[in-house]
C-alpha cells in the first residue's frame, strides 16, 4: 500500500517536472520567434538593419552621374540698368565760308554757355562777333583779348554777324577765375578765331 502511494507520488513529481519543462521550452522557443519576426519587420522597415554605403561620393559636382535635383534653380535674371541720356552740347554748325564776305574776320561761336552774359544779350552758336565796342575781332584783337580789356560787370555793345545779317547786341560781362586766381572778365561763349586760330573765352 505505501509502495503504491510512493509510485503514485513520483509518477506525479515526474509529470509536474516535465510539465515545467515543457512550459520554460515552449516560452523560449515563443520568445526566439517573436524576437525574429520583431527583427525581420524592423528590418523591412529599415532596410532589414543594414547601413547602406555612403553615395555621397556620387554626388560629386563634376561627375557625369551626378543625380539630378528635386527643383530647378531659380534663374538669375540680370537686372538692367537704365540709360543715362547725355545731353548734347548746344553747338551749331559754323557758318559756310561763301555766306561770309571775303577777308571777313572775327570770332565764329561754337558754344554760349547757359545763362551767361552771350546767352542773355541774344548770341547763338554759329555767330560771328566782328568788333567789341567798335574795336575789330582779327588776328591782332582776339575777342578774349578786347574782352579781358574790360572789367566784370562793365557793359559792351557786340557788332555780330548772323548769316547775311549783321546785328549790334548789346551784353553785360560777366566774371571768371584764371588759373592764377585772377578774376577777368567773360562773355561765356567758346570760339575759334575767323579765320581759324584760337582759343575760348
Amino acid at each position: 500500500m505505501n509502495a503504491g502511494k510512493a509510485l503514485a507520488s513520483l509518477i506525479l513529481i515526474l509529470v509536474i517536472s516535465m510539465t515545467c519543462i515543457l512550459c520554460v521550452l515552449c516560452g523560449m522557443l515563443a520568445g526566439g520567434i517573436a524576437g525574429l519576426t520583431a527583427g525581420r519587420v524592423a528590418g523591412f522597415a529599415g532596410g532589414w538593419g543594414r547601413q547602406l554605403p555612403d553615395q555621397r561620393w556620387l554626388q560629386g559636382p563634376n561627375l557625369p552621374w551626378q543625380l539630378p535635383q528635386i527643383l530647378p534653380p531659380t534663374p538669375q535674371i540680370p537686372r538692367l540698368q537704365p540709360a543715362t541720356p547725355t545731353p548734347a552740347p548746344r553747338r551749331t554748325p559754323q557758318a559756310p565760308r561763301s555766306v561770309l564776305p571775303a577777308g571777313q574776320t572775327g570770332a565764329m561761336l561754337q558754344a554760349v554757355d547757359p545763362d551767361s552774359p552771350a546767352e542773355k544779350a541774344g548770341l547763338r552758336a554759329g555767330d560771328l562777333i566782328t568788333a567789341v565796342d567798335g574795336a575789330s575781332v582779327d588776328e591782332n584783337h582776339s575777342l578774349s583779348d578786347l574782352i579781358r580789356a574790360k572789367k566784370p560787370g562793365e557793359k559792351v555793345t557786340l557788332s555780330v554777324l548772323r548769316g547775311t545779317r549783321t546785328l549790334t547786341l548789346d551784353a553785360t560781362l560777366g566774371s571768371r577765375k584764371l588759373d592764377t586766381g585772377q578774376e577777368v572778365a567773360s562773355l561765356g561763349v567758346t570760339y575759334v578765331s575767323w579765320p581759324p586760330v584760337g582759343p575760348t573765352d
